[in-house]
């Protein structure tokens, strides 16, 4: 988008065109070959635009955890490959929501995975310039119902990264309920734990688990308190809370 938006500015101002392919190459790192489009009148959203509905913010969380982007010879992919079920069709409904159009999971037997894959030039630039800077997700999550896209996200980026764990020791009667969420990206990490701060008034604990030789260090964000933990499967929920965790959780929380 902020490519785009300066690819126009710079034909406003009647910039010749090898200096606007240098500069959109230089600065954004936009492929020659899309910058020639634009120049030939192709639009930005020649893919299909997308919409800006609280779904989407589901997809970027979910993208920004499993998910992946890359070009293809026949256009711009993103995509995510999971093992659960219910969390592949979860993402589908909610990039259904996004295009406009029925995108429904896919199953390989061979590598015993679900898959969701769409070619999207506005939702692949969006997810890479989310990737690099935090910001502009945050910008347009305050457009619309802010509220809503902020719980969207972190609904997605727990599916993707996060884990509900059942902790039992013997000094318990009952096993207590604990939130994880794991990523290598302290960046992420960070702006998660400020929107559970912002949005739910959630304060969760950091923790760092040191890289051993060429592993990067991998962060946790949890939460442990039960208030906490029950506000959060209420207001956001998630795919990770299975059948016997969930069982689990109601007892915890009716004692």
């Amino acid at each position: 988008m902020k490519a785009y938006e300066e690819f126009l500015r710079l034909r406003r101002e009647n910039v010749p065109s090898d200096m606007t392919r240098l500069e959109l190459v230089s600065k954004f790192g936009i492929p020659l070959d899309v910058v020639t489009k634009w120049l030939g009148g192709s639009s930005y959203y020649n893919s299909g635009r997308i919409r800006y509905v609280p779904q989407l913010f589901y997809v970027v969380g979910a993208s920004l955890g499993d998910g992946y982007t890359y070009r293809h010879h026949q256009g711009y992919r993103v995509g995510l490959d999971v093992r659960q079920r219910e969390f592949a069709v979860k993402y589908a409904a909610k990039l259904s929501e996004v295009l406009g159009s029925v995108v429904k999971p896919h199953f390989s037997p061979a590598l015993n995975i679900w898959f969701v894959r769409v070619g999207n030039l506005e939702l692949f630039q969006l997810l890479r310039e989310a990737k690099s800077d935090l910001g502009v997700l945050e910008r347009l999550m305050m457009m619309g119902d802010s509220r809503r896209n902020v719980l969207e996200f972190l609904a997605g980026l727990f599916d993707a990264e996060g884990c509900v764990k059942v902790v039992a020791d013997r000094a318990r009667k009952l096993p207590k309920i604990c939130l994880d969420l794991t990523n290598s990206d302290k960046r992420l990490i960070d702006f998660y734990s400020r929107l559970l701060a912002s949005s739910l008034g959630i304060q969760a604990g950091l923790s760092v688990q040191s890289g051993q030789e060429r592993r990067r260090d991998v962060y946790h964000l949890r939460i442990y308190r039960k208030s906490w933990v029950k506000l959060f499967l209420i207001e956001v929920g998630t795919t990770k809370l299975y059948p016997k965790k969930q069982d689990a959780a109601e007892r915890w929380f009716a004692n």
